[in-house]
C-alpha cells in the first residue's frame, strides 16, 4: 500500500518514535461539497421525503463463485452491515450486480417518498462487472442519466470499493460528486487499493457508530479511524492493514445522520 501512495518512507514512518506519522497527525479527511447546478443536474432531494416512514437501506454487491479469502471477507462485510442495519429496525434490500433492479428500486423509493437512509456499495469482486468506472458498470452519468432519479430522503452513500473493485481516487471522486448532485447527503469513499479485510473492518466499525451509536457521518468515521489504530485491533495483523483507515474520505455533509428526518 505504501508503494501505491508513492510516499518516501521518512514521511510515512517515524523511526525514532516507532510509529506511523498518520497515527499522530491524522484521523480522517472530510470534504464538504456543495455541487453547483450544471448539465444533467436534477436538483437536491426533497428534504421532506421519508418523514415518518421506516428506514430502508440498499446493499449493492457483486455475485461470485469460489472460496478465496478475499471473497469470504466481502461476504462477511455484507452480513455484518446487514445485521447492524436490521438490528436498528431497517428494511434492507440486497441487490446483486443488477443495475436494472437498482434503478427500479431507486425510482420506486423516490416515487413513493420512502425513507432511504443508506446505499452501501461493495465493489470488491473480480470478474463480476463490479468495477467502478467501466463502461458496463457505473460509468460517468449513470445515476443522472441511466437511473434518472434523485436519491430519496438524502441518504448517505458508502462506496467501499477496494483493489479488486477497480476503484481509483478519480473514479471515487467522480461518483461521489455525481451522487451528491443526485441528492445524497454525504458520500464515503476510498480511492486507494484497500485490502478486503481492511474494508470489512472499516465498514463494520463505521456502521456501528453511525447506526447503533447515532453518531454523525463525520464523527463515525473519526471514531472508526481512532479505534482501528488501537493496539487491540492491530495485534497479529499485517502492518499494511493498519493504515487502511486513512484511505477513506467523506464528501458532502459530515453532520449527516442515520436517523429518519423529524
Amino acid at each position: 500500500m505504501l508503494d501505491s501512495l508513492e510516499l518516501p518512507w521518512p514521511l510515512v514512518y517515524d523511526e525514532e518514535q516507532q510509529c506511523f506519522l498518520c497515527e499522530r497527525f491524522s484521523c480522517a479527511v472530510s470534504f464538504p461539497v456543495f455541487p453547483a447546478p450544471g448539465a444533467g443536474f436534477r436538483g437536491l432531494a426533497d428534504e421532506t421525503a421519508g418523514r415518518g416512514a421506516a428506514p430502508e437501506a440498499i446493499i449493492f454487491y457483486g455475485d461470485w463463485h469460489g472460496d478465496r479469502k478475499e471473497l469470504q471477507e466481502v461476504n462477511a462485510e455484507i452480513q455484518e452491515v446487514e445485521g447492524i442495519l436490521r438490528q436498528a429496525g431497517t428494511r434492507v434490500h440486497l441487490v446483486s450486480q443488477d443495475l436494472d433492479q437498482l434503478a427500479e428500486l431507486l425510482l420506486e423509493m423516490e416515487t413513493q417518498r420512502r425513507n432511504l437512509r443508506v446505499l452501501h456499495y461493495c465493489g470488491h469482486v473480480e470478474g463480476s462487472k463490479l468495477a467502478a468506472g467501466e463502461e458496463s458498470y457505473l460509468a460517468p452519468g449513470f445515476f443522472r442519466e441511466t437511473v434518472g432519479v434523485t436519491l430519496p430522503s438524502q441518504p448517505i452513500v458508502f462506496l467501499n470499493g477496494c483493489r479488486s473493485g477497480g476503484m481509483t481516487a478519480a473514479r471515487g471522486e467522480n461518483l461521489s460528486n455525481e451522487l451528491l448532485e443526485c441528492g445524497a447527503a454525504a458520500c464515503l469513499i476510498t480511492g486507494l487499493p484497500v485490502h478486503e479485510t481492511g474494508a470489512r473492518r472499516v465498514a463494520a466499525r463505521f456502521y456501528h457508530h453511525f447506526v447503533q451509536q447515532a453518531a454523525t457521518a463525520g464523527e463515525a468515521l473519526r471514531r472508526t479511524c481512532v479505534e482501528l489504530g488501537q493496539a487491540r485491533h492491530a495485534a497479529g495483523r499485517d502492518p499494511e492493514y493498519d493504515i487502511t483507515r486513512y484511505c477513506y474520505s467523506l464528501h458532502g455533509a459530515p453532520f449527516a445522520k442515520f436517523c429518519a428526518p423529524p
